[in-house]
């Protein structure tokens, strides 16, 4: 009787001592992914009445390596379920049956799927903030899986579409967007109630998640720097440019972009990218004008660089061309600081005709007057030196006839006055200045240089034309001015 008391008593602190080494988990709590830092399964799974290993096997079948299987999960889900609008499915078993669910029912599916085929995952929940900053009271659930030693985030809901305003489900183009979200990023749109599922060594307080800015998923799939985005994210006093999710697609990769919110007249910043498909079509768009793909330096194998200068202010905006909505649709959005003196200063050493002063100036058709042999630079320096606010005008196509040397550089010119013209024509016609309308003067002085030159004194209201006949006998007009009494 002793004996068996001693027994009893031994075998009872044997017990204690067992459970505290080896703690007992129930069947959904027992997943442990463990080096890769996810600890057992705090969330609740609902209770499954199925055996998912037949569907599991055939999503899976030729995968050979966890993440391959995880990614094939997760298509299959993204592209077979559509999301409930009438907010009633949140279990995995009716989410399989009626091909929809919730995000707790979409997370809990690849759970049970996952699970079939031995891949060690975790339903996550928390709370999501959207693109305007909103963040759902209701919360939300993803999933975090183990796969090649490392933790994988992924949110199956969100990758399979959006419900817009009016409830309606529509499905996602880009099913990657949220897979294999960096943690550094993942955070700033996905917050879980348990901060070690951030995977952060410094996890974000829900106070820090409430007032941050978002950050798109797209992010990750670029070869941006990644900490850099996050660091500055979190340095409250730094504002990143805005990620316009939607618009990005895998045929562009960023390599390089300026990670800040507001850009600056006159300066230069770095823009670097990769076109996987070369017909994609890419421009910088700042104010209605555009810095097409052209302009930027072709590294080879698609790569593309630019050192970029706002020319104008409001904003700009790094585009792609979306030949289904045949529309530009933004892919980063800047704005461009309110420029000061300097500024413009500075942009007028690289782009003289883009300062405000010169840009107001009616008839500033560059092309046309580069063609006659006035460059930027030239045509700026004219318009100063003769406080001109209106040029004349130079018919398009008809300035590569003439390279001009000194004429008056505004349209409106004055009758009793009298203005000198030189030009050098570069074809063999005649050539003639038209006063009003039936003025002829042709009494050209030409040098040894071939320069035609004239001046003439105005009494002829209406139009004085520079023409020449290129076309047989008759004149076309090159330069057009407007004489005022």
């Amino acid at each position: 009787m002793k004996e068996t008391i001693i027994g009893l008593i031994l075998g009872t602190i044997l017990s204690v001592i067992l459970i505290c080494i080896f703690p007992i988990f129930d069947n959904d709590k027992k997943d442990n992914i463990g080096e890769v830092g996810v600890i057992d399964n705090v969330v609740d799974i609902h209770p499954s009445a199925y055996d998912y290993t037949t569907i599991a096997k055939e999503i899976t079948h030729g995968k050979t390596t966890d993440l391959e299987k995880i990614k094939a999960i997760y298509e299959w889900i993204c592209t077979n379920i559509a999301y409930d609008t009438t907010y009633s499915i949140y279990h995995a078993d009716e989410c399989f049956d009626k091909r929809r669910g919730v995000c707790n029912a979409y997370s809990e599916l690849f759970y049970n799927i996952a699970k079939s085929v031995d891949i060690k995952s975790q339903v996550l929940k928390g709370k999501s903030k959207t693109r305007n900053g909103y963040i759902d009271p209701r919360g939300h659930a993803w999933v975090c899986a183990e796969a090649n030693g490392r933790t994988i985030l992924l949110d199956p809901t969100w990758g399979a579409g959006s419900v817009s305003d009016d409830d309606v489900f529509t499905r996602s183009k880009n099913i990657w967007t949220w897979f294999d979200v960096d943690p550094r990023i993942m955070v700033f749109s996905h917050y879980p109630n348990n901060e070690e599922y951030q995977f952060l060594e410094k996890p974000l307080t829900y106070k820090e998640f409430q007032t941050l800015s978002y950050i798109p998923a797209e992010v990750s799939q670029h070869n941006l720097d990644i900490d850099k985005i996050y660091q500055l994210a979190r340095n409250s006093s730094m504002t990143l440019p805005i990620f316009y999710g939607e618009a990005q697609n895998q045929n562009i990769i960023l390599y390089e972009v300026p990670l800040c919110n507001s850009l600056r007249i006159g300066e230069y910043y770095n823009f670097r990218l990769n076109l996987v498909n070369p017909e994609c079509k890419i421009a910088i768009a700042n104010n209605g004008l555009y810095t097409y793909i052209e302009e930027f330096t072709h590294e080879g194998l698609g790569m593309y660089s630019i050192r970029y200068m706002p020319r104008k202010e409001g904003d700009v905006m790094l585009c792609y061309y979306n030949n289904e909505r045949d529309r530009w649709e933004s892919i980063i959005g800047y704005n461009v600081a309110p420029a000061k003196s300097s500024d413009w200063d500075k942009l007028s050493e690289v782009y003289p005709l883009s300062h405000p002063d010169i840009r107001s100036v009616e008839n500033l058709y560059a092309d046309e007057w580069k063609s006659a042999g006035v460059d930027n630079f030239r045509l700026a320096e004219l318009i100063r030196r003769h406080n001109v606010s209106k040029l004349p005008i130079l018919y398009s196509g008809y300035g590569q006839y003439l390279k001009i040397i000194d004429i008056p550089m505004t349209r409106e010119l004055q009758t009793g006055r009298s203005y000198t013209f030189r030009f050098a024509p570069c074809n063999d016609r005649q050539w003639a200045i038209i006063e009003g309308t039936s003025t002829w003067h042709r009494e050209w002085n030409i040098d040894d240089d071939g320069v035609y030159s004239m001046t003439i004194t105005l009494k002829n209201s209406g139009d004085l034309k520079i023409a020449t006949n290129v076309e047989g006998t008759s004149f076309y007009t090159c330069i057009g001015y407007e004489i005022q009494p």
